[in-house]
């Protein structure tokens, strides 16, 4: 059982490293198999096609990064205090992020979140995330706000970074001025004071 389960990691890492490199579309199952170091049968005995490795790899990804996020919150602490570990979580997550939302696959017509695993983790981080926004508004640590709004707004802020992100990995003049700490920073004063100096 054992051997089954690393042979089906094996795949999983493979198939990832390919996809990065060239896409869902142009990677093949053949390409996955080589840099498994196995034969491509193998990798049917364990997935039906290249569209079921990339789905289930979007899932482990989603889970990934939501569980860094829920961890991230701690309702004992500042409100502030959780901004600046939750933008952290999301930094060092944003490569699986890249890989969820980003694919070339995607289609206006296949939405991420359509499976009742990935919505379940999803549903926990945005559940985890409005009890810390409740928490701090009864501490007064927020102005008054809707706490789902609040959420749009943290989320659409980590989203657009992971797309700048990508953009400034995919140009290498970009990549020279290019400073996660940086962002970092930027992304923490952003959610914190908006963007007025009032």
């Amino acid at each position: 059982m054992a051997e089954k389960q690393s042979k089906r990691e094996l795949i999983l890492q493979s198939a990832r490293q390919v996809f990065m490199e060239k896409g869902y579309h142009a990677a093949t199952s053949e390409e996955i198999a080589r840099v498994a170091g196995i034969g491509k049968g193998t990798i049917y005995q364990y997935f039906a096609s290249k569209k079921d490795i990339y789905d289930e790899l979007r899932i482990i990804y989603l889970q990934e990064y939501c569980s860094g996020i829920i961890e991230a919150i701690s309702l004992e602490d500042s409100f502030n205090e959780n901004i600046r570990r939750l933008v952290h979580a999301h930094v060092e997550k944003i490569d699986l992020l890249l890989y969820i939302v980003t694919s070339d696959l995607h289609s206006s017509s296949e939405c991420i979140l359509e499976s009742e695993k990935m919505s379940g983790i999803y549903k926990t981080m945005l559940e985890s995330l409005h009890r810390l926004l409740v928490c701090a508004g009864e501490r007064q640590e927020l102005r008054n706000v809707l706490p789902e709004l609040a959420i749009n707004y943290i989320m659409s802020i980590f989203m657009g970074m992971a797309h700048q992100t990508m953009l400034y990995k995919r140009n290498p003049q970009l990549a020279e001025n290019f400073s996660v700490e940086k962002w970092e920073e930027e992304i923490v004063g952003l959610l914190l004071h908006g963007l007025s100096v009032e």
